[in-house]
């Protein structure tokens, strides 16, 4: 399995967003997971030359799901979270299933 790296993102007060990538040659693809603060998220994509290729929520909290919307429309990429939650912007509703990431395209 590639190596993954995952970039912690300062977020507000007391919270970060991450991105993950994988190595070459696919290293600019990431997926950024919880983006509350869109402006946080392009700020490290432009820093890092990363490409926004997917977004990840795991919950509805504000602080998690602030960017989704702004994020997706800009990089026109899927968004997967939770089928059981309301959160704006979901275009990959996800569901447990007991087997991990069987949901997953």
């Amino acid at each position: 399995m590639p190596a993954l790296t995952v970039t912690r993102v300062p977020a507000f007060e007391d919270n970060y967003l991450w991105l993950i990538h994988g190595q070459a040659p696919h290293a600019t693809r990431v997926a950024a997971v919880d983006p509350g603060d869109p402006d946080r998220i392009e700020a490290a994509l432009a820093a890092e030359g990363l490409d926004l290729e997917a977004i990840l929520v795991t919950h509805h909290h504000r602080d998690h799901t602030g960017g989704v919307t702004a994020l997706a429309e800009r990089h026109g990429c899927p968004v997967y979270g939770p089928a059981r939650e309301t959160i704006a912007g979901i275009t990959q509703p996800l569901t447990g299933g007991g087997g991990g990431c069987a949901d997953l395209p």
